[in-house]
């Protein structure tokens, strides 16, 4: 008999092990991937404004796109998702060409609030249209969202010449920039600038729009 349980001894060690390998794998809520298509379309303010025509192709995630021909002069537009404060991103540029539709498709995202940002660029590099929005994963789904491509922010390049100023560079070392931005009321908002040398400089980001400053 001692003979016999210490031949069964290893085969009781290991039938716990057995049995863990036919037993379907633990299931945990909330782990399974999403699906995201995103449709692009351009604001009818924004294609008055845009320089100009789309078209799509794919890229590792695929992609293609559509609009009218008055959106012609932009090269590409840019997706770029975002979750968890940037911890998890996904990004994807298609070619803008006209008459093709406008989309792209996002697979393996985790679940959860994420950020999604269209940038369309022209021929140069400038970002002339502009949309975002927070899109809501659930586990397992698969979701479509649609943006709307607005005319995007231009930025103001601000330089001021105080080398002729009394005092610049010891008592005035730092300026501020006012702009109207809202043509129905008299209220401002400021921008910092800061002194580099003889000059007061700052990168002031605004709507479009006509501004008195």
């Amino acid at each position: 008999m001692e003979k016999l349980l210490r031949y069964l001894f290893p085969f009781f060690l290991l039938f716990p092990f057995l049995a863990a390998g036919c037993l379907q794998k633990p299931y945990y809520p909330g782990k399974d991937y999403g699906e995201l298509k995103i449709r692009l379309y351009v604001a009818e303010e924004a294609a008055a404004m845009a320089p100009g025509g789309v078209t799509a192709g794919t890229t590792g995630l695929s992609g293609a796109m559509t609009t009218t021909d008055d959106a012609a002069g932009i090269e590409k537009i840019r997706i770029h998702l975002s979750h968890g404060k940037g911890k998890l991103s996904r990004t994807a540029e298609i070619p803008y060409t006209s008459g093709q539709p406008m989309e792209a498709s996002f697979s393996s995202l985790y679940p959860g609030k994420w950020e999604v940002t269209a940038e369309a660029y022209d021929l140069e590099g400038y970002m002339v249209l502009y949309c975002s929005r927070e899109v809501t994963i659930e586990p397992g789904s698969s979701n479509t969202t649609e943006l709307h491509l607005k005319t995007a922010p231009g930025f103001l390049d601000f330089i001021f010449d105080g080398s002729e100023l009394p005092g610049f560079g010891v008592e005035l070392t730092e300026g501020k920039l006012y702009a109207y931005l809202n043509p129905r009321n008299n209220q401002s908002t400021s921008f910092p600038l800061t002194r580099v040398g003889n000059y007061l400089k700052g990168l002031v980001k605004l709507p479009a729009g006509t501004f008195q400053v």
